[in-house]
């Protein structure tokens, strides 16, 4: 992730610490995985995993259900959300190149006007 306005870890920031921020994201499972990774990638990498809702050429809604923490790749925290209470999170698709996508993320009961955004450069791999 190049830029955001989002606090806290999905911007890559954990306390005093900044990290970097990826996505990995499973089109034919229809699911995302958001990443953050403190130090080498074998250090402190977190994860939110989510399923992924197209719903139109620009917007896709998004509900988040485990989240975990690896350290030194062992896992020491994993927390599930209930889908029941899980509100779900809609991202909207501003521009999208080969390189990079601007999108705008909010919760689903926040108006568009409160949405944060993410600028985010595709990996070279």
């Amino acid at each position: 992730m190049l830029y955001s306005t989002v606090p806290g870890p999905s911007s890559g920031r954990l306390g005093p610490f900044v990290g970097d921020v990826f996505q990995d994201i499973r089109p034919d499972e229809k699911r995302i995985i958001n990443i953050l990774e403190l130090g080498p990638s074998w250090a402190l990498r977190g994860a939110l995993e989510a399923d992924v809702e197209v719903l139109d050429g620009s917007n896709w809604a998004i509900s988040f259900d485990v989240v975990y923490n690896n350290f030194a790749g062992v896992k020491v925290q994993e927390k599930k959300f209930d889908p029941a209470v899980t509100e779900r999170r809609i991202w909207s698709m501003t521009y999208l190149d080969d390189g990079f996508r601007i999108l705008y993320g909010r919760q689903e009961a926040m108006s568009a006007e409160e949405s944060f955004i993410f600028v985010m450069e595709r990996d070279r791999q």
